[in-house]
């Protein structure tokens, strides 16, 4: 059995879009042998979530016969690349749906301990109506959404360490199954040895239902979207799985 156990092992950057389910792989891959959780940048709430350089060398100096995973929201910038083509880190990219992810935003914005982000919002945005709240967070989030995926899109391996929440959602032990070969090891899943799959009761990840966002969107909500996707120059052969998670 393969694992992380040599001397200078790259780290493992989970690339995540917000609300894609990364908190719970990231768990998840923190159970595989000799993987353990990190950060990457000094703070979190609403900073760009740049790596920072020496704290990535102070990670990867402790990864003497083992690794980190270390769930990020970034995107794939000159600089991280250099990180991925130097070999210091391994990339997984998790994704989800646009609608689907502008609706689990919703929910985490109703949760109380979450001031450090909510004060960007507008002072009644919880008193506001369902297609109100939905109306702000297009606006409000798509572009960052886009501009994640577009340059994870145009990484050349994209496919081959492409993580989508909806696979997650729907067979989780599947998902997780697929992980050890993205990182290039021939570990298989011992869920007895407890290495299984995360439980999607967990608050992180609110309410984990595919085509929730279509079910509760207005046709001009889900067209605004569209329009937006199409602005970006998102790649032909994505587009149906931004705007309907297939």
């Amino acid at each position: 059995m393969q694992t992380f156990n040599g001397t200078h092992q790259s780290g493992i950057l989970l690339a995540c879009m917000p609300k894609s389910g990364s908190s719970s792989t990231a768990r998840m891959i923190s159970r595989f042998p000799n993987v353990r959780t990190a950060f990457l940048v000094p703070a979190f709430d609403i900073r760009e979530q740049e790596i920072d350089i020496k704290i990535l060398e102070q990670q990867l100096a402790a990864n003497v016969g083992r690794t980190f995973v270390a769930q990020t929201h970034v995107c794939l910038s000159n600089t991280t690349r250099s990180f991925i083509d130097g070999k210091l880190l391994l990339p997984l990219v998790s994704t989800r749906n646009l609608p689907d992810d502008l609706i689990s935003s919703i929910d985490h914005y109703a949760q109380n301990d979450n001031t450090k982000e909510n004060f960007l919002l507008p002072v009644d945005f919880q008193a506001r109506s369902m297609e109100e709240k939905i109306d702000y967070v297009i606006h409000f989030q798509t572009p960052w959404l886009l501009k994640f995926f577009k340059s994870w899109s145009r990484y050349e391996r994209f496919g081959e360490v492409w993580l989508k929440y909806e696979d997650l959602a729907r067979d989780n032990m599947a998902f997780l199954r697929t992980i050890p070969a993205m990182l290039g090891l021939d570990y298989e899943i011992d869920t007895k040895a407890g290495d299984g799959a995360e439980r999607l009761e967990s608050r992180r990840l609110n309410r984990g239902v595919n085509g929730r966002g279509r079910e509760l969107m207005s046709p001009a909500q889900l067209a605004l979207i569209e329009r937006m996707v199409v602005m970006y120059d998102i790649p032909q052969e994505y587009r149906g799985y931004l705007l309907y998670g297939e």
